[in-house]
């Protein structure tokens, strides 16, 4: 019987061994990184160029990662009075970035001539094992990071709304004060916000931290559905400071336009009864902002402005907005109450100051 051509002794592949399969793949990467380095080196001593590169922009210089190599190029800020010397550019080289190729490269190699041995089990075990340290890590990483964020204790909550109605609480900084509206005409000639420290209520410290994670929870349900479309008129503000498990600090909070969501009066029950105390509304009555209700509600009409003043040049050289009349910052958008009464004089009097 005539043998084949696939039959003969001298046809026939010849598998390798393990061993010799790693020897191979290490002068295989050890070949092709050096290769490289020796390329990239050169191209950085002759042309200050790299083959292969990634440019970063900083403040003063610009950065070029290769492989192997980096350059940094300082760009100073110059003046006509000092002008711009050109610095001699600052070479790295990374021998982590040379042996983690080295590795790299070596594995990927083996692996390959693993499977063209036939070596399918080995490979897959190599596949497997590296897969599953990759998830173990990463979810064990992930595991510690929920972990050091976990809600431990509260701080403050900053709850600040457009609910502005004579005698109803519109907004609040916990554990301090809260602050409700009185319209001008009741005991005094202008309207403003009056705040009043809170009392009776839990502190921060004894809150348990179910009740917190609890109103963390109705928070973001909030922050979920909040209209964030800044063309609308103001409806609310809410900030959130805790502390977490891993010793930091974290903070939630969002700015809500144009209504309040279904999930408000959940949101301000789990408040109310962690803090101990019922001031805000559950179901807020969103105002939003006009120069008849302004005038209205504060007691400052054009009539009652010298001759060529207005209400409109007032509320516009003070930024006069919802936000602020609600107890906005406009700087740090922090609680802060703002009393009309004082911009109003201080613009009667810088402007009967320029007549």
């Amino acid at each position: 019987m005539m043998k084949t051509e696939a039959d003969k002794p001298g046809r026939q592949w010849k598998k390798q061994s393990v061993a010799k399969l790693v020897g191979i793949s290490i002068m295989v990467s050890l070949f092709v990184n050096f290769a490289y380095l020796t390329l990239e080196t050169i191209c950085v001593k002759v042309s200050g160029n790299l083959p292969i590169k990634n440019v970063l922009y900083g403040g003063e210089c610009m950065e070029y990662e290769g492989v192997f190599w980096g350059i940094t190029i300082l760009c100073p800020m110059t003046s006509s009075d000092e002008p711009h010397v050109s610095a001699t550019p600052i070479l790295r080289f990374s021998i982590f970035n040379f042996m983690g190729a080295i590795i790299l490269l070596s594995f990927v190699t083996w692996l390959v001539l693993l499977l063209i041995n036939r070596y399918f089990k080995l490979a897959l075990i190599l596949v497997g094992s590296i897969a599953g340290i990759s998830l173990a890590v990463i979810g064990g990483k992930k595991a510690i990071e929920r972990w050091e964020e976990t809600p431990v204790a509260l701080t403050s909550i900053t709850v600040i709304t457009a609910d502005l109605h004579s005698g109803v609480y519109n907004s609040m900084s916990y554990p301090k004060q809260v602050a409700s509206l009185v319209v001008a005409g009741e005991g005094q000639s202008y309207g403003y916000s009056k705040n009043e420290s809170i009392a009776d209520c839990i502190s921060p410290e004894n809150m348990n931290g179910k009740q917190l994670q609890a109103l963390i929870k109705t928070a973001q349900k909030v922050k979920e559905h909040t209209n964030t479309d800044q063309t609308k008129d103001f409806a609310y503000r809410f900030k959130i400071i805790y502390k977490t498990r891993g010793g930091g600090h974290k903070n939630l909070q969002i700015i809500g336009y144009d209504s309040f969501p279904e999930e408000w009066g959940e949101f301000i029950r789990t408040i109310n009864e962690a803090c101990g105390m019922h001031h805000l509304r559950e179901n807020p009555e969103m105002v939003t902002f006009s120069k008849e209700w302004f005038c209205d509600t504060y007691g400052i009409h054009d009539q009652d402005m010298p001759e060529g003043l207005s209400v409109d040049q007032f509320i516009e050289k003070y930024n006069i907005t919802m936000q602020r009349l609600s107890g906005m910052n406009p700087s740090s958008w922090d609680y802060q109450i703002l009393d009309i009464q004082r911009p109003l004089e201080d613009y009667l009097a810088s402007s009967s100051g320029d007549t």
